[in-house]
């Protein structure tokens, strides 16, 4: 085991910082040792209360690292109640600090080895004295997809190439995860803000959460696709029927898009009966079903229109400026 204190002489012990980060902003330093040129910043602090993973970022001689500590998002008691419902009823892989810690280091070295873009892990030891798991991941800049589709600078041209590239590439992992059942290729958070975008490069993140072995592969797609889309919708705004026009283009089998869009809107486990309900109760059109009912009748009135024309039915314009409207559920 090495020490903070080994690589970073001026830096406080690796407990200290973790209770010191939590009054932290995501712009401040821990520590910086002017001889080494060396910094620890904070990149996303837990809350003030102390729970929560910590994600900081190590800076020298120009040299990037990344070090994410997974830790408990709620009291003891809190979590075992948790677990308790996500592994048995939701059929998802543990929530408390250990199980997170596993359930990305196993989606990322399964999404690495079947060549999706993802946070090369560093096989390097953790520090000691830090009492939770972490794991060391290369630094990568970039912008969030989110964040870009939100930006009004942004050219629709350049929104519609980024949906058609991610979209070849979505459609290649869930015709993948099909043919060899495997859940962790289902992105149980697949939002907008967890792809990040470089030149020529998208970089899916946040693998803490996953589905349990022997869940049924199309709804855990449906799931992610409701999500994907809901959150393109949302922040493209006037660009999010060429947006989407685009994603239905570059999915290269429509046959499996429509299973895991049918299976979205007519499955009829307990979950899915229970996630429709709830989002025509709650949400209404800002749910992940309507979104997928959208995406199925924007596929469906595609073929009425010349290819590649980006254009798209005027009746559904008001309902996406009423999804962009809503905020984040």
């Amino acid at each position: 085991m090495t020490s903070l204190l080994d690589e970073f002489p001026d830096a406080v012990e690796s407990a200290a910082i973790l209770q010191a980060i939590s009054g932290l902003s995501r712009t401040d330093h821990l520590a910086v040792d002017n001889q080494r040129s060396a910094r620890i910043q904070v990149l996303d602090p837990p809350r003030r209360d102390g729970s929560g993973n910590a994600v900081l970022l190590f800076t020298e001689d120009s040299k990037r690292r990344v070090l994410k500590v997974y830790r408990s998002r709620t009291s003891r008691p809190g979590e075992q109640i948790a677990n308790l419902v996500t592994v048995h009823f939701q059929r998802k892989r543990g929530v408390d600090p250990f199980s997170r810690f596993d359930t990305e280091r196993r989606t990322l070295d399964v999404w690495a080895r079947h060549g999706f873009d993802v946070f090369r892990v560093r096989n390097e030891v953790s520090p000691e004295g830090l009492g939770s798991p972490s794991t060391w991941m290369d630094y990568c800049e970039g912008r969030r997809l989110d964040r870009l589709l939100l930006d009004p600078t942004t050219k629709s041209s350049v929104v519609q190439e980024l949906l058609f590239r991610i979209a070849g590439e979505m459609s290649r992992r869930h015709a993948l995860a099909i043919d060899l059942r495997e859940p962790l290729l289902c992105h149980v958070n697949g939002h907008a803000k967890h792809v990040l975008v470089q030149k020529d490069r998208f970089i899916t993140f946040d693998f803490e959460s996953a589905w349990r072995a022997g869940f049924p592969i199309l709804e855990a797609l449906s799931h992610e696709l409701g999500t994907f889309v809901r959150s393109v919708y949302r922040a493209a705004g006037e660009n999010g029927g060429g947006a989407i026009s685009a994603f239905l283009s570059g999915y290269r089998n429509d046959t499996l898009l429509m299973e895991i869009v049918d299976c979205g809107l007519h499955g009829r486990s307990l979950l899915q009966i229970m996630r429709r309900t709830r989002d025509r109760i709650v949400r209404g059109k800002a749910g992940k079903t309507h979104a997928l009912r959208l995406l199925r009748d924007q596929a469906i009135s595609s073929k009425t229109h010349s290819e590649g024309s980006g254009s798209i039915a005027l009746d559904h314009m008001a309902e996406w400026e009423t999804m962009q409207s809503r905020g984040n559920s």
